[in-house]
């Protein structure tokens, strides 16, 4: 692929510098609050049994944490579309979207588990 010519303005070239795309900021706090969904909800997952409402307090922190992956995700994902190759982080935000479902999950699994043994 041939490199173009640079513009002339009033007789000078145009210099403009090629800038490394910056990581999306959405698609990082994705990343952390997926990987926080997993470990928040395996306490849910064996407290539930015993205790229900410990259960469904676990429930809240991983639904909260894997609901809020998710939307950031979403988002980013969006902000990397639009910013054509000036944001980066596209394997960051999938892996979130992931990992939220993931704990979504989890938190649903937790929530069941809560009720029935209520």
């Amino acid at each position: 692929m041939a490199v173009p010519a640079p513009a002339m303005v009033d007789g000078f070239f145009l210099v403009q510098p090629r800038l490394k795309p910056i990581p999306s900021g959405p698609a990082i706090g994705s990343l952390v609050a997926g990987i926080g969904a997993i470990p928040a909800s395996l306490p849910g997952l064996v407290f539930a049994a015993f205790s229900p409402w410990a259960g469904l307090t676990f429930f809240m922190l991983t639904a909260l944490l894997g609901g809020g992956s998710i939307v950031l995700a979403v988002y980013s994902r969006r902000q990397i579309r639009r910013a054509a190759g000036g944001v980066s982080g596209r394997g960051l935000a999938t892996t979130g979207l992931v990992l939220g479902i993931v704990g979504s999950s989890l938190a649903g699994l937790t929530a069941l588990i809560s009720v029935v043994s209520l």
